[in-house]
């Protein structure tokens, strides 16, 4: 099993670098993303359970194979893609597969009006176009995850929460998710838990100190529009972290109390990527001068 995950870990790392080789970032600055996705808390605290550290290669998988498919519109590339994606859905099943695919999405629209390869309206018409196409197949698995005994409980007292969800907004999730997140060891040894009370279920967004650092300094160096995007997000991760109602909706009602598992792991993607956009306009020279 040990060298199953470091494995894993150097093949995701490898992933990345070549990914970023194709965006256009080079030399060591390559290197700080590569290493903050290799120990990402999915690849250390958490790779004891199979499906973490699977998920993260498959995820890094997919974000080389899109950068491949803009850059050689192939045949071969597009089958690999879908292929990577039905894998992921065998390992992690349909929900988080669509929220990881949510996130995978967003980040090829992202590239695609980068690049200007394509407009927006033509974009949005072929999305429309896509998730109509493949609804038959969702919506029948759907009806399989509504008939569960699980999400219906959960469900239900969601929507008894509902009346009342301001009350269980709590500021002391946020100082936990940083706690944890810088504080503990690569074990995950931290026992003084104020939220959530194992491991395994608590926020783990640790993706490297030097990231966690670069992360403000990369937002201020944003243009608008990608402020705005950026800003969104870091809203929204603060929300699922401190409000139990979205932290709920995120988890597609598995569970009924605040939990971070597989779900948590878009923000530290997020941080990642903000990070690879500073190191890009580094590269380009293009960083604000004050």
């Amino acid at each position: 099993m040990g060298i199953s995950i470091v494995l894993k870990i150097v093949l995701s790392g490898y992933l990345v670098y070549l990914m970023l080789g194709i965006v256009g970032i080079s030399g060591v600055k390559k290197m700080i993303p590569v290493l903050g996705y290799e120990f990402n808390a999915m690849l250390t605290t958490r790779a004891a359970w199979n499906v973490y550290p699977n998920i993260a290669l498959l995820i890094a998988l997919n974000f080389y194979l899109i950068e491949r498919l803009l850059n050689n519109l192939s045949i071969f590339n597009l089958l690999f893609f879908i292929l990577a994606m039905l894998v992921m859905y065998s390992e992690v099943g349909l929900y988080f597969t669509l929220v990881y695919g949510t996130v995978l999405l967003i980040y090829l629209v992202f590239r695609l009006v980068h690049l200007k390869k394509i407009k927006v309206k033509i974009l949005f018409g072929s999305a429309l176009v896509l998730i109509f196409s493949s609804s038959f197949f969702i919506l029948g698995k759907f009806d399989e995850i509504f008939a569960s005994t699980r999400f219906n409980d959960n469900y239900s007292n969601f929507l008894l929460m509902l009346p009342k969800w301001y009350e269980g907004i709590q500021l002391s999730y946020l100082e936990d998710a940083f706690r944890r997140t810088i504080g503990q060891t690569i074990g995950g040894i931290h026992t003084d838990f104020i939220g959530t009370s194992n491991l395994i279920g608590g926020p783990a967004l640790y993706c490297g100190i030097i990231v966690l650092l670069l992360v403000p300094v990369a937002f201020y160096n944003l243009d608008r529009k990608n402020k705005i995007l950026f800003g969104l997000l870091y809203m929204l991760s603060i929300a699922y972290i401190c409000i139990p109602i979205i932290n709920i909706v995120f988890n597609g009602f598995s569970f009924s109390e605040m939990m971070y598992k597989m779900s948590s792991f878009w923000i530290s993607i997020v941080f990642l990527l903000n990070i690879s956009i500073f190191l890009y306009n580094v590269e380009k020279n293009r960083i604000k001068k004050r």
